[in-house]
């Protein structure tokens, strides 16, 4: 899977989660959504309250909390998990191209080697709402949901090495609406193996390096 879907899914996931144990619960000051959120509030609004009303929203209702690709505009005043990739760096093998030493037969019944490469990727989870309140309240309760699966979801998807957190601002210039935004960034370890090569011994031959019509970009 590609990685950024995996961060997706494992968001979806924990999502789930947490609707699912609090409906559960038969006593509900033993569900996940109050043993991180508790009793606090500000300003007369209550943030396990508030909690539940979001994680337990349905498909019929616009303001359920969605996970979207990317950063998409169209649900950013809503309560929304956007799933972004800013950053990739080398991880462990640094050279390009590194041999997995595995191979995979092609349909004309050729061989070609496989490749890999392992990276340090900095994904970022970018909460944003209407509401700065549901904000800080979806950012506490999803950053913990991370903390507490680590030995769990991520062990079959990725390496965790880093959470850190931080709020961002809009451009009121650009951004009429107001608009909060809070982020937690994982930074991941991964390997991508069995990339098979673009060319085999065999049709490497057809390709004719001294065409200048390779060279007319």
């Amino acid at each position: 899977m590609i990685p950024i879907l995996k961060i997706k899914k494992f968001v979806d996931l924990l999502i789930e989660f947490i609707r699912t144990d609090y409906e559960n619960a038969t006593d509900k000051q033993n569900s996940f959504l109050y043993r991180v959120l508790g009793d606090d509030s500000n300003d007369g609004w209550n943030f396990y309250e508030n909690a539940i009303s979001i994680f337990s929203r349905t498909d019929i209702d616009k303001r359920k909390l969605e996970t979207r690709l990317m950063f998409d505009r169209t649900r950013a005043d809503l309560p929304t998990i956007h799933v972004r990739e800013p950053a990739k760096n080398n991880g462990g093998y640094d050279s390009l191209g590194y041999l997995n030493g595995g191979v995979v037969v092609n349909e004309d019944d050729s061989v070609s080697d496989t490749m890999r490469k392992s990276f340090t990727s900095r994904f970022e989870l970018m909460i944003t709402s209407g509401n700065s309140l549901e904000c800080v309240m979806i950012q506490e309760v999803l950053e913990s949901a991370i903390l507490a699966s680590l030995d769990t979801l991520t062990i079959p998807f990725f390496d965790i090495v880093n959470l850190t957190s931080k709020e961002l601002m809009m451009n009121s210039e650009v951004e009429r609406n107001m608009l909060f935004i809070k982020s937690i960034d994982l930074e991941i370890k991964y390997n991508k193996d069995n990339i098979p090569k673009l060319y085999t011994e065999d049709n490497i031959k057809t390709i004719q390096f001294n065409d200048p019509k390779l060279l007319n970009f």
